[in-house]
């Protein structure tokens, strides 16, 4: 038990969940959207509010807080300098920063680049990349991939999604994970983790 503790605590599974419809093998057509409605970032925090608007507080100097448009929001999820936005037509918004900062090196990695996702039923923002769940259980993702944490364009059959610094992570309806990086983050021996 204390080295899955310890596992999950590592590969940072706050897993992003939408509702399937019961245990089991859910059919992706079952998955719909999962609310979302306080999430922290790097130096600033967002609400959802019960209408679908979003409000934000701390840091806007990456344009992080630029949210007074949105509306119709059921989620919402914070990377480390941008925000994103789950409306419930099942499109995505992002603003904030597009790049990426490291010893005073900056390039372009657009993170924010969700305006051609559709039929999405969660989100989650990592600190420099962005990672949408479909309806249909397919997985897509923008942003720095440095260590492959965007190479989800095969995964299937995925109910819940989370993004964190350097990886990304699925569960399956089988209560299987996948994550972008299994030789560091090891998880072949995890199974029947709670489904969502």
């Amino acid at each position: 038990m204390k080295k899955l503790i310890a596992l999950l605590t590592v590969l940072c599974l706050s897993l992003t969940c939408c509702a399937c419809g019961g245990i089991g093998k859910a059919p992706a057509n079952e998955l719909r959207q999962q609310e979302t409605t306080l999430s922290a970032g790097g130096n600033h925090t967002v609400g959802l509010l019960s209408n679908g608007r979003v409000v934000a507080v701390g840091d806007k100097s990456y344009g992080q807080r630029n949210i007074n448009d949105w509306t119709d929001i059921t989620a919402i999820s914070t990377g480390t300098n941008h925000n994103v936005g789950l409306r419930s037509d099942g499109t995505v918004l992002a603003v904030g920063s597009d790049e990426y900062r490291m010893n005073g090196i900056s390039r372009e990695v657009y993170q924010c680049d969700v305006s051609d996702w559709t039929d999405i039923v969660a989100i989650s923002a990592g600190n420099y990349h962005t990672v949408g769940l479909r309806s249909d259980g397919t997985v897509v993702a923008v942003g720095l991939n440095d260590d492959g944490q965007c190479d989800v364009s095969d995964w299937t059959d995925i109910v819940a999604i989370s993004a964190g610094s350097r990886c990304t992570a699925g569960l399956r309806s089988d209560g299987t994970v996948v994550t972008t990086d299994p030789s560091y983050y090891d998880v072949s021996d995890w199974t029947d983790l709670k489904l969502p």
